[in-house]
């Protein structure tokens, strides 16, 4: 995983095509509102998705955390329509509730990791629309990998 950053960010340093973009929409990557800084075919993005909260129930004892995601993506034509690839981790993404008469309660706090690719569509000059499906992994090892979705729609600056 980080091997796959480095390669994104040794990427960016090389281009001179630069754009923001303010993400709205379901997507685990760029999350329910997010941020993309794209330089030419690379961009990395940062998301905010909520609050998660967590209840033992043993001791009835209640957590709650942001979830936040940082991640990059490479699209093989960044002025037009394109695949893209993308990678990232989910902070505070997945939660583990333990809870025993005997070990008493805890709360695991945990990461997710992971691969997406899809297709990002220009809707007009200024707008655009990402969808994309891959895997994220946890970093709890007692949850099991899960789907990725990206669906979300940008104003680029």
């Amino acid at each position: 995983m980080k091997k796959i950053l480095l390669v994104i960010v040794l990427l960016a340093l090389q281009s001179t095509y630069s754009q923001i973009s303010v993400r709205a929409g379901l997507s685990d990557q760029s999350g329910l509102l997010g941020v993309e800084y794209k330089k030419s075919d690379v961009s990395f993005i940062l998301g905010f998705l909520g609050q998660l909260e967590a209840t033992t129930r043993y001791l009835n004892l209640s957590e709650s955390r942001p979830v936040y995601s940082l991640g990059g993506a490479y699209y093989f034509s960044p002025e037009s329509n394109s695949i893209y690839l993308g990678a990232g981790i989910m902070f505070n993404g997945c939660v583990q509730s333990v809870s025993s008469a005997k070990y008493g309660d805890a709360i695991n706090w945990g990461n997710y990791y992971m691969l997406l690719g899809g297709y990002k569509f220009t809707l007009y000059s200024k707008f655009d629309m990402k969808t994309g499906l891959g895997i994220m992994q946890p970093s709890v090892s007692a949850l099991k990998t899960t789907l990725a979705i990206d669906l979300a729609v940008g104003y680029n600056f």
